[in-house]
């Protein structure tokens, strides 16, 4: 039977239940590694910068976690970015066959079909942010200004953000529909827990993590019915550079930081959503697109014993003519037994009393007799 993505690892031949949790457990070890390392080497820079309070202003404006900061921004995409390598190299250890599985059901990215959902991506979500956009505007002037730190800005998010929602969608939908799928047949409970820790993850407000979870669920769904991550990257990708970009000339919010945030505001999330859903299934019947890998050959039946090594053949001297019944009487010998005399020496070279002594003379017949 064909395998969808979630199950992609359990319908493996190789399948063993604890790969991909000691996989996920090396990730997390591999990734706080990476972020000790990046926030040493971000101290480093700001110490050798050598500005008046600057160690102690990049610790304020991480823990605000200022988005709109260049050097704030480009830390914290980094963060996230280290999450590709921390997961691929967990894989590749414990399961290194089973790595490139986590793009999509053919083993690969499949760029055609990822730029395609691009596209669509760009039409719904730019008709769904400038309707938010042109909303708040009905209700005053926009206030918006570009800067060489907004030009900063756009050519960091350019830069950084496609690598950063491509790391999310790999961690969260890639490893982590996996690694419940590997457990449990129904994509409902890997959709619903990948959703939950995905939002868990933004520091928003309540119906900011509403429109997160919206999202995710999305990005979820459009992964198992794809079968793979590419229409979930092209949808994230445009969604934070769209938010990014705005954000750097002061048009939206993208740090999810306002309060005043409401169930209308998520209404637009909801609508793209749906449409994108509905083009990406479209687009993916009319391509043909490869949703479900091919099923695998069965997984070998391990002995039930200890195997028992095979005998050696026999080797002797040929066996003997078959025995018959009744035996039969044993034939006569082929020379026929000479009886000894009664004089007979009991051994070859034995003298016979009365005859000559060796080295003694006689005639012929006197000669000593040897047996």
């Amino acid at each position: 039977m064909a395998t969808r993505f979630h199950r992609l690892a359990r319908e493996s031949t190789d399948f063993a239940h604890w790969k991909l949790p000691v996989a996920a457990v090396l990730a997390v070890c591999f990734f706080f590694a990476a972020s000790i390392v990046l926030v040493l080497g971000a101290l480093v820079v700001v110490a050798i910068d050598g500005s008046p309070g600057g160690v102690d202003d990049f610790l304020d404006a991480t823990a605000r976690f200022d988005l709109l900061d260049p050097g704030i921004f480009a830390f914290a995409m980094v963060s996230i970015i280290v999450m590709v390598p921390s997961v691929w190299s967990a894989t590749a250890i414990v399961w290194r066959r089973h790595a490139r599985y986590l793009l999509s059901v053919e083993g690969r990215l499949r760029w055609g079909w990822l730029a395609r959902c691009a596209l669509i991506a760009v039409g719904a979500l730019g008709v769904a942010i400038g309707g938010a956009v042109a909303m708040e505007a009905s209700t005053g002037p926009l206030t918006y200004e570009f800067t060489g730190r907004s030009a900063l800005m756009i050519v960091l998010v350019l830069l950084l953000v496609p690598l950063q929602s491509a790391a999310e969608e790999y961690a969260f939908r890639g490893f982590g529909l996996q690694l419940i799928g590997s457990w449990v047949r129904s994509p409902v409970l890997p959709l619903l827990v990948t959703t939950l820790v995905f939002a868990a993850g933004h520091i928003y407000e309540f119906w900011g993590l509403v429109d997160v979870a919206v999202f995710g669920l999305t990005a979820g769904w459009l992964t198992i019915r794809t079968g793979g991550l590419e229409a979930a990257i092209a949808v994230h990708v445009v969604n934070n550079v769209l938010l990014f970009v705005l954000g750097a000339v002061g048009l939206v919010d993208p740090t999810g930081e306002q309060g005043d945030l409401g169930p209308v505001d998520v209404l637009p999330t909801v609508v793209a959503m749906a449409v994108i859903v509905a083009l990406v299934e479209w687009q993916a019947r009319r391509v043909g697109l490869v949703t479900e890998r091919a099923p695998q050959p069965p997984r070998p039946v391990p002995p039930v014993g200890p195997a028992t090594p095979p005998r050696p053949p026999v080797t002797g001297p040929p066996a003997g003519p078959p025995m018959s019944w009744p035996p039969q009487a044993a034939p006569p010998p082929r020379h026929p037994v000479v009886p000894v005399p009664p004089n007979a020496p009991d051994y070859p070279g034995q003298l016979t009393p009365g005859w000559p002594r060796p080295g003694e003379r006689g005639s012929g017949d006197e000669r000593v007799r040897r047996w």
